[in-house]
């Protein structure tokens, strides 16, 4: 089996917002985040971005004072790479 790259994670984790993932998608993207710390804020922050997107266009623009935390902390650790 041939590796599985940050790339082809972050790209399934983002496809995974869209549309259900295969059962062997599902794991190999789990083991990579077990051992990727990098792809895992990474999908935390699709996660969030999805979630501000939705609501967005559900028309609840405004973020919320957790969203707001949330953000900045993800700033935040992103700088001190």
């Amino acid at each position: 089996m041939k590796k599985f790259s940050c790339l082809e994670a972050t790209r399934l984790a983002s496809d995974a917002l869209e549309r259900p993932l295969t059962w062997s998608e599902r794991l190999r993207l789990r083991l990579h985040l077990m051992m990727c710390d990098m792809c895992s804020r990474c999908v935390e922050q699709f996660q969030i971005i999805h979630q501000l997107a939705s609501r967005s266009a559900e028309g609840k623009a405004s973020l919320s004072e957790e969203d707001r935390r949330k953000i900045a902390r993800a700033l935040k650790e992103a700088a001190r790479r």
